[in-house]
């Protein structure tokens, strides 16, 4: 297992629940489909987020 599977792997889900609910899915793939994955993710963020008011 790599670092960073490791690290998420042990992720405490007191205080990372997010992280520790998601694990598989952010593992699992082929490197090219965890690329897209991860765009595709944060695009879905960057959409779902609304944008702060500038004062």
């Amino acid at each position: 297992m790599g670092i960073l599977a490791q690290a998420l792997r042990s992720a405490d889900p007191a205080t990372s629940p997010h992280i520790a609910a998601h694990v598989d899915a952010v593992l699992s793939g082929s490197p090219a489909e965890r690329v897209t994955w991860a765009i595709q993710a944060l695009i879905a963020g960057i959409a779902a987020t609304p944008i702060p008011s500038h004062r």
